[in-house]
């Protein structure tokens, strides 16, 4: 089936709030987002996304926009439907960060962040028209991703060597402003270093950290990323950087994320 609406694969992960609480999402647990045995960070980074940033749209806030991502695995748990849950840190009325608790069903740890967001006020944003997205992130998980989410979305590996990935990004995988999700901007991240550690470890690879500044909107048609070992290959964190694959669009060609990754070998959790 070809996916066509703005997010629809956003949607399609499943990420809900919690029945009960707004301050509270709830990751599902299905093949899309487990890889090797644990979830990807691209999908817990979207859960904390909802949890903490559906609390900042309000009549007066059309536009929430994530400036800053990162998470650190805990040991190994048994997969099963994740809960994420802020704590706001810090807020001045444009700028909020929340550290985030992700616990499994029993209250156990798989992970814990932090995420940070900009909000735009009507004078500064356009379009200015107010989204309900609480409703949106209510209702009913419908047509789950049958596919690894990596494949789902697109993303091809160009050059294993370089940690080198591309998708071209459609609507499927863009907010309805035309930028692409952060989620898939992470995920992009996550990609990128698990081809490269898996090219060097020559084995399944898993990300265990990872910290990703959002630079500016990845808007043009096909985005690529580039990713290098810090120090020994192996035995260091790698960084990738996210670009556009189109000279003049996306700010000229610059940097529009950076991630530190820290991987392992999947078997040595």
């Amino acid at each position: 089936m070809e996916l066509k609406g703005a997010g629809e694969l956003v949607d399609r992960i499943g990420v809900r709030l919690h029945p009960t609480r707004d301050d509270t999402a709830i990751l599902p647990v299905s093949p899309a987002v487990v890889r090797d045995g644990e979830f990807l960070v691209a999908a817990l980074m979207l859960a904390a996304d909802i949890a903490s940033g559906v609390r900042l749209h309000d009549p007066n806030v059309p536009m929430v926009l994530t400036t800053s991502f990162a998470l650190r695995r805990a040991t190994r748990t048994a997969i099963g439907l994740v809960n994420a849950i802020p704590t706001r840190l810090f807020e001045d009325g444009r700028r909020f960060v929340d550290r985030v608790d992700f616990r499994g069903g029993a209250g156990e740890a798989v992970a814990t962040g932090r995420i940070s967001f900009v909000v735009r006020r009507p004078d500064e944003a356009s379009p200015k028209t107010y989204r309900d997205v609480l409703s949106q992130f209510r209702k009913e998980w419908a047509q789950p991703i049958q596919q690894p989410l990596i494949k789902a979305a697109g993303i091809e590996t160009v050059d294993a060597a370089r940690g080198c990935v591309t998708m071209r990004a459609g609507s499927d995988v863009r907010r309805k402003v035309g930028m692409l999700q952060g989620a898939f901007v992470t995920l992009l991240g996550e990609a990128s270093a698990l081809v490269l550690a898996e090219h060097h470890y020559q084995a399944p690879a898993v990300v265990e950290s990872l910290d990703v500044e959002y630079l500016a909107a990845a808007t043009a048609d096909t985005v690529t990323t580039e990713a290098r070992w810090l120090d020994v290959a192996g035995e260091s964190d790698i960084e990738v950087v996210l670009r556009s694959d189109a000279i003049g669009e996306d700010h000229g060609g610059l940097p529009l994320a950076v991630f530190l990754i820290g991987v392992a070998r999947a078997d040595s959790r």
